[in-house]
């Protein structure tokens, strides 16, 4: 691998937030993905975390270009922060991507230096892009800037998984609570109610933990094309119960190839929330991603 003759390209953005929370978002490529990617097939680690060198992960770029990728450096320092990635694409092109923060110590602030090499075949790759790699740029900082902005410390809770099975038969599960509690039974979610059958700006009113504790549900997407490989549908949850932060929920289904899909289940908050809440929200996520993969992949004729 000849990285000399890779192009190399760099640019800058000063973020007025501190380095240790711009961190938490940018060194989480998964998170990254979601945040400007919409067509993906977003970032899932098969080796390690994003926090380990060498952990290692995979993706479908534009939902049209396979890759492996891997953490080739990591540093975490007072005052300055580092990660790099490699993506090796099956068709042969080759991209780096090496974030790097440093303090600005005067205003608490951080900048954010961006350098990134890529082959003649990536760069072909990226002629599928409608705008130039400036507009495109531009609008990648523009909404890292917003979440930011709008979520709370913890930003975002994230978890995903694998699943050997169908789209629909993944998707019967995550949209219906009563067919999901027949194979994930300690989920907190009490009732019968099946997103199928809503539209973006329905309400729902959702119980929890035995039918006590309720809230209420907005709509805010939901899209299930039959001809897309890619299912989605988020929720608003709104300030009306003190014990549930208001958040968002979004619920991402990818067809990774003809056996597997990715589930992914995020968690955006928009005020602070604390770490007990992010583990017991972490812990159950886990519990319902291991509980549909355990039945389809070992129970399901």
């Amino acid at each position: 691998m000849n990285f000399d003759s890779l192009e190399k390209k760099q640019f800058s953005h000063n973020f007025k937030y501190s380095i240790e929370r711009v961190w938490i978002l940018v060194k989480n490529i998964p998170i990254l993905s979601l945040i400007y990617g919409e067509t993906d097939c977003h970032p899932i680690f098969i080796n390690g975390t994003n926090n380990i060198i060498g952990s290692e992960f995979i993706g479908i770029l534009f939902g049209k270009f396979p890759y492996n990728g891997k953490i080739e450096k990591l540093m975490e320092i007072p005052g300055y922060k580092k990660i790099k990635w490699i993506l090796n694409f099956e068709n042969g092109g080759l991209f780096t991507n090496k974030l790097e923060l440093f303090k600005v110590t005067e205003d608490n602030t951080t900048i954010l230096l961006v350098s990134f090499k890529e082959n003649i075949i990536f760069k072909e790759m990226m002629k599928i892009l409608t705008e130039n790699e400036e507009t495109k740029r531009k609008k990648i900082i523009e909404k890292i800037e917003n979440v930011l902005k709008e979520s709370s410390i913890d930003l975002v809770q994230y978890e995903s998984g694998i699943i050997s099975g169908s789209m629909e038969d993944i998707w019967e599960f995550m949209t219906n609570i009563s067919k999901l509690k027949m194979i994930a039974p300690l989920i907190r979610l009490d009732g019968d109610d099946d997103l199928k059958f809503i539209k973006c700006g329905d309400i729902l009113v959702c119980k929890l933990e035995n039918n006590t504790i309720q809230i209420n549900v907005q709509i805010f997407v939901i899209n299930k094309n039959e001809k897309w490989n890619k299912w989605i549908y988020g929720l608003n949850i709104s300030k009306n119960n003190s014990k549930i932060p208001s958040q968002k929920i979004i619920v991402e289904l990818t067809k990774i190839n003809q056996k597997d899909c990715q589930l992914i289940i995020l968690n955006k908050f928009n005020e602070y929330t604390d770490n007990d809440y992010i583990q017991k929200i972490s812990k159950e996520k886990k519990y319902i991603i291991n509980s549909i993969k355990d039945y389809l992949e070992n129970y399901k004729n």
